[in-house]
């Protein structure tokens, strides 16, 4: 195992999920707008609002590919398997301030892929009571 190899991998790691973690506070901002647009019925807001979605989902796709390259290079450092590879065994090879470092940015992604999913759920429960409604207004 190298140390130079293993410091370059756990750092592109760690600036990918970085970055990871932004896109996703991004898209919890933007589920949140989606929110008071569906409440408010505005159709040209959602529709914005998807476009920027996408875009965001796009770059987070890209940013994958960069994980991956960085999860490749430190699998050729420590002799760890990408398939099974977690951020605590990353961590258990790093230097202290590194590997705390790094756990830290794994729970502010898991923290803000959590917040995104609980956003999406209330959207999806303000769209159907919206269906519901509507659906009532034209059967009568």
């Amino acid at each position: 195992m190298t140390r130079e190899a293993l410091a370059h991998g756990a750092a592109s790691l760690t600036d990918v999920l970085t970055a990871q973690r932004e896109a996703y506070r991004a898209l919890v901002s933007l589920a949140r707008e989606e929110q008071e647009a569906i409440v408010a019925a505005d159709v040209s807001q959602l529709t914005e609002l998807l476009d920027q979605k996408e875009m965001l989902l796009d770059h987070l796709r890209a940013m994958e590919t960069e994980r991956m390259t960085a999860l490749v290079a430190i699998e050729a450092a420590t002799g760890l398997s990408v398939d099974s590879m977690t951020l605590s065994d990353v961590a258990a090879h790093l230097p202290t301030a590194a590997a705390e470092s790094l756990d830290r940015i794994g729970r502010e992604l898991r923290a803000e892929a959590v917040a995104l999913e609980e956003v999406h759920a209330a959207n999806e429960q303000l769209l159907m009571s919206s269906r519901s409604l509507i659906d009532r207004w034209v059967h009568y």
